[in-house]
């Protein structure tokens, strides 16, 4: 079934999902933010902070370092998607496996309340809401959203999300004052 938007305006609420499980996974995230800015084709609202989060529905393998973005841009989604994933491949993502470990990992996860059903492309993220490793860090940036769907907003989706992997936030160094 594919359903493309109804026209909307060129500019509409736009989360996006980090994550890196793979070498310098901080790093890898920091890169993509800049990636994704380049050419000021994406500007960057709100990032939540940083977290270590559990892998879920894949192979035993290294925690995943998560992070949600809230992000303006007039890209309508599948040229964002096109964009997200030149900065995967820029940053060394390979896709040789299905939920396997990867240097960078950018998903679309909402754009304000279109609903977008093709082969490369589902609006809201089908995850979204069973996902704690994405419902954590997206609900730290108080955006205004609510499911088209199921009709909650991040807070009560993350609050009924039955997913139980962990997702640990991670603190930034503080700098120690010297005396």
């Amino acid at each position: 079934m594919d359903r493309a938007p109804a026209a909307t305006s060129p500019r509409c609420l736009t989360a996006l999902a980090l994550g890196s499980n793979v070498g310098r996974r901080e790093a890898f995230l920091a890169m993509a933010r800049t990636y994704l800015c380049a050419g000021r084709l994406v500007r960057i609202l709100k990032a939540s902070s940083l977290y270590e989060t559990e892998p879920v529905e894949c192979r035993p393998q290294r925690w995943f370092i998560n992070q949600a973005l809230w992000v303006d841009t007039e890209l309508p989604p599948p040229l964002l998607l096109s964009h997200c994933q030149r900065v995967e491949t820029l940053l060394g993502r390979r896709r040789a496996e299905r939920h396997g470990p990867r240097t960078l990992d950018i998903d679309i996860l909402f754009c304000g309340s279109l609903v977008i059903q093709t082969p490369v492309l589902t609006l809201p993220h089908p995850a979204l809401p069973n996902r704690r490793s994405i419902l954590q860090p997206l609900a730290e940036l108080a955006m205004p959203w609510r499911h088209p769907f199921l009709g909650g907003d991040i807070p009560a989706l993350l609050s009924t999300c039955r997913d139980r992997a962990r997702a640990v936030l991670i603190l930034p160094e503080l700098e120690v004052p010297r005396s």
